[in-house]
């Protein structure tokens, strides 16, 4: 009885408990022509009060929010759910970041915010680098990869056995690409605003080579009763 809709509210758990990989939201914000930041690589902001609010809701709910390492170097950004009218929940924070390119003075590094980083890179990183990120309080994560790229299907795995049972993707453009190549995200929250920035220089929601061809269509996900489930990646 209500299968679908049981299966809708309960999507994270059933996702963990039957996959034993963590249910993967991403959310991004963007302009009507699909740009992230202007040319200038300026980003903020983009989107209005209301939809940080609904960003802020969405740190609350997830267990675990990633990023990658441009973003950090861009946006120096908290990564902490910061709503007024509910106890907060931060999120644990995940860096991917291959060759450990950000500074040990980014905000997500320094110790001073609450909640736990973890820094998720290859083994051909630099172990020096590794033990300094450990000595300002972060966890490092070794995951598969080729040193610039991380491999996120098998990262996934790992968070599995982290028991991470869901995980919102906030950016970068690179890293949001490289989540849909690997098809390990089960659903977008994507916030457009009545904004155009124009220019070929502007960076994109999708990074990335891009497809080749727009024609195929893709058949969506259904329900238990054959309806549509939507919202979701086919």
């Amino acid at each position: 009885m209500l299968e679908s809709e049981c299966a809708a509210i309960n999507a994270e758990f059933i996702k963990y408990i039957t996959k034993r990989r963590p249910y993967v939201v991403i959310k991004a914000a963007m302009t009507l022509d699909g740009k992230i930041a202007t040319r200038t690589g300026k980003s903020r902001w983009i989107s209005s009060p209301d939809s940080l609010h609904f960003a802020h809701k969405l740190r609350h709910r997830y267990q675990a929010i990633m990023v990658g390492a441009g973003t950090v170097r861009a946006d120096d950004p908290q990564l902490t759910c910061r709503l007024e009218d509910v106890p907060r929940r931060h999120p644990e924070r995940y860096v991917v970041d291959g060759r450990l390119s950000i500074s040990p003075e980014a905000r997500v590094v320094s110790g001073r915010l609450p909640g736990r980083t973890v820094i998720v890179t290859s083994e051909t990183s630099d172990p020096e680098k590794r033990k300094r990120f450990e000595e300002f309080g972060c966890e490092v994560l070794i995951a598969p990869g080729d040193g610039a790229t991380i491999d996120l299907g098998a990262m996934m795995d790992l968070l599995g056995e982290r028991k991470v049972a869901s995980l919102m993707i906030e950016g970068g453009a690179t890293l949001l690409h490289e989540a849909l190549e690997a098809r390990v995200v089960d659903h977008i929250f994507l916030v457009i605003a009545p904004k155009i920035f124009g220019g070929r220089d502007a960076l994109s929601v999708i990074g990335g080579r891009g497809v080749e061809e727009g024609g195929r269509r893709v058949a969506p996900r259904r329900d238990a009763r054959g309806a549509p489930r939507t919202g979701l990646i086919s």
